[in-house]
This record gives structure tokens, sequence and C-alpha cells, in this order.
């Protein structure tokens, strides 16, 4: 349920409340769990209840996304095997960076809303999302400049084997694996070798965050089936 009607549902239940179950996309501390409501009882929702898409190594619980569900296979390439800039909004691209690997030869697919002026660039605009799948399936890197930080964009890429450039802070820690390359107090042309030199590297924490069987056996313990 949503706090919008997870604190309807606590407010006029006769049940466990311990059957609610809160997704919340940055998680919940213990004030804003007492936010959600209480019974008549005056017993609140477990902060244990609250599933995020993140392990934020907090008192919440790791839920996860099944990625086979979301996504599809693209069997079939139609974009050139380029970088893709990460952010939806201008504003949230690194424009002189990009500037400077671009005159290095580097080239860039760019999805933001408002174009990007740089030779090297070829504006895509929003994209829908079977589209930006495919995107992320052809594409070589995604170059990300801070923000959005964490994003369903981290685990798309890893689930359709991209690797993944930005700070380190843009990466919740659980995604932190060889794919994940951070890019923290480099120079331009630091960052230019790490994107000569990236392949996808599979591994076990990519298995962890994007396979079924993983998000399955998370499914059977926090619901104990």
């Amino acid at each position: 349920m949503d706090n919008t009607t997870i604190s309807k549902m606590i407010h006029c239940m006769h049940g466990s409340i311990n059957k609610i179950y809160c997704m919340c996309y940055w998680g919940r501390d213990d004030g804003r769990v007492r936010n959600l409501g209480k019974t008549p009882n005056n017993v609140h929702l477990n902060i244990k209840n609250v599933l995020t898409p993140f392990n934020y190594k907090n008192d919440n619980t790791f839920l996860g996304f099944n990625m086979d569900v979301l996504c599809q296979k693209n069997p079939v390439r139609k974009y050139e095997a380029y970088g893709v800039l990460w952010g939806k909004d201008i504003e949230f691209i690194d424009l002189n960076l990009v500037r400077h690997l671009c005159r290095r030869g580097v080239k860039f697919y760019a999805t933001s809303q408002t174009p990007v002026t740089i030779d090297g660039v070829t504006n895509l605009g929003i994209l829908p999302k079977r589209k930006w799948y495919q995107l992320l399936s052809d594409c070589k890197f995604v170059l990300g400049s801070g923000h959005p930080k964490s994003g369903p964009t981290i685990l798309e890429a890893l689930y359709y084997k991209t690797a993944l450039i930005g700070p380190k802070a843009q990466f919740p820690h659980d995604t932190h694996n060889a794919n994940t390359h951070f890019i923290d107090g480099l120079s331009s042309d630091e960052v230019f070798n790490i994107i000569q030199k990236v392949k996808f590297e599979p591994n076990s924490k990519v298995d962890e965050l994007c396979s079924s069987d993983s998000f399955n056996k998370r499914i059977d313990a926090i619901f104990d089936l």
C-alpha cells in the first residue's frame, strides 16, 4: 500500500497490522513510520514492514524489483554503442565534461527534455519505456553527473549488462560492483580513460540485484511463504 491508503487502512482495520506493508522508495525511520498512523490500540506499523527498492542498510526491508518482469529482451540492436547521458533534465548533466569527452571522440545519446547542443551528442528526447530499454541494451555505458541519486536506471542498466560511470554518491551501496565506476576527484582525461577501457563484467552482486531467483527468495522471506 502507499502512504495515502495505508493510513486509512491502519485507522479502520481490525486484523493484524503486521500484514500491512508500505513500499517507500527512500525508506522510513521511526518518526516517518509513525506518521502513517496508528490503530485504535495505539500500535504503529513495524519499521521492518517498510519495503525499499535498494538495500539502504537501515531498519527497513530490502525488496528490490523483479527485473525480468519490468524489462524486455532486445535481441536486435537498433542504436549505436555510444554512451548515454543520465538525466531527464539538462541541469543534471555535466556539460563541461561532456564537451571534453566529445572533443576526444566519445559519442553520446541524450534523453533530456532540453537538447544538449554539443557536437557528438545525439538528442533523442524523453523516450517511451520500450525505446529506453532498447537504448540501455544497445549502449556501451551510462554516464552520470551526481543527480538523480539512485533511480531505476541503475538496475535497468545492470540488467542489460551496461556499465555505469558517475560520482559514488549517485549509487546506493548495494549497487557498488565491478560495473559501477566512480569518477569523484578525477580529471576529464581520467574519465576518458575509464570510458576507453570500460566493459561489463558479470558478477554475483549484479545477479543478486537483477535475477528473478533472488527477487523470489526475498519475496518468500519477507512474506514467510
